[in-house]
């Protein structure tokens, strides 16, 4: 089965401050008024039930270079991830 993918491009893990803020670089091919239609920021409580991250919330931000979802001390359980459609 040797040959039967190919990679177009690596995938870099988000960063996370003592902030508690995740950030994802922006490889540059996407730009950041793409937000909503070819990525999202989601969260979730248990790994099963994703909610996308609004344009206006206060913990995105999404800049030209990056975008960045901070998570609020004392939240609980919160898994982040970051879902892009090619």
């Amino acid at each position: 089965m040797a040959g039967l993918f190919t990679i177009l491009s690596v995938a870099v893990l988000p960063t996370v401050e003592a902030s508690n803020k995740v950030t994802w670089l922006n490889g540059g091919n996407i730009p950041s008024s793409a937000y909503g239609t070819k990525f999202v920021v989601q969260t979730s409580t248990n790994l099963v039930h994703w909610d996308v991250v609004p344009v206006g919330d206060t913990k995105l931000s999404n800049l030209t270079d990056s975008v960045s979802y901070t998570l609020l001390p004392g939240q609980g359980k919160v898994f982040v991830r970051l879902s892009v459609t090619p």
